[in-house]
């Protein structure tokens, strides 16, 4: 069990994740377009095969001898209310995912593993704690992409096919691919680049956080985990430290890189 394929394996997610799969002497397989970054800037090493392609046209027997599947296969930012990326976002974070999925299982895969994202909850004006069983309440395109796929993807596990789907905050944090349109890194950015930060409304809106390493270790404790338990389930991850509201986000930034607060 420690052959695993990695699609959109190019990306912010998925370079921590190959790091870590691979000190720990798994033989991965990335499959990536590489639209944002140069292959050959990123990781390299005996154990691992990279494939430059779409995944939505990569030939199937790539699947074959593949013990695990990470598919982190997503269009994670896109305008709202634009309709080439709500079409691009269904087509790319469903149906597309949905057909690795079956693929995977076709090909004798053991398990599967994917991210979906917390904001398939939408907004929670009750000010209480959500698990895995609260109401899904999705907004955006992205979000509903997400609750559809969940209800499909569960259904499909059995004894020999584990699926996993771990339900994400706002990643943050370096990789070799780090993205800046993520909240917390591009806080950081514009402090240490403008010496300033701009917050929407009053900054009191909350979020949560959880740093990219900590995907990459929770991806890789399910892999290695044999509790039947955890197969065909939903997990959120993440620490409830991290949930924090915006201010007090851009507080702690201007104290940890000693710059003097200047908040819009």
């Amino acid at each position: 069990m420690n052959r695993v394929l990695i699609n959109a394996g190019g990306g912010y997610v998925g370079q921590v994740l190959t790091e870590e799969l691979l000190k720990k002497n798994f033989i991965v397989t990335i499959v990536d377009r590489f639209f944002y970054k140069n292959r050959k800037e990123l990781i390299k090493h005996k154990n691992l095969t990279v494939i430059k392609n779409d995944v939505r046209k990569i030939n199937t027997k790539i699947y074959k001898n593949k013990d695990i599947v990470i598919d982190l296969t997503n269009v994670s930012i896109a305008p709202i209310g634009n309709k080439f990326f709500d079409k691009l976002t269904w087509e790319i974070d469903y149906f597309t995912r949905k057909r690795n999925i079956l693929i995977a299982k076709e090909y004798g895969v053991k398990k599967f593993l994917y991210p979906s994202s917390c904001s398939v909850y939408g907004f929670n004006k009750k000010n209480n704690l959500l698990d895995e069983n609260s109401k899904l309440d999705p907004k955006s395109t992205y979000a509903k992409a997400q609750a559809e796929l969940e209800k499909f993807a569960i259904k499909q596990g059995d004894e020999n096919f584990s699926i996993t789907i771990l339900r994400l905050p706002t990643v943050f944090g370096v990789s070799k691919r780090t993205r800046f349109d993520v909240i917390i890194n591009a806080l950081v950015f514009d402090v240490l680049e403008k010496r300033k930060l701009t917050l929407l409304r009053d900054g009191k809106q909350r979020r949560p956080f959880v740093h990219v390493k900590d995907v990459a270790r929770a991806f890789i404790f399910f892999i290695n985990n044999k509790n039947k338990n955890y197969n065909n389930q939903i997990f959120n991850i993440g620490d409830e430290e991290n949930n924090i509201n915006l201010l007090s986000l851009a507080n702690k930034i201007f104290k940890l890189t000693n710059i003097k607060k200047n908040i819009d």
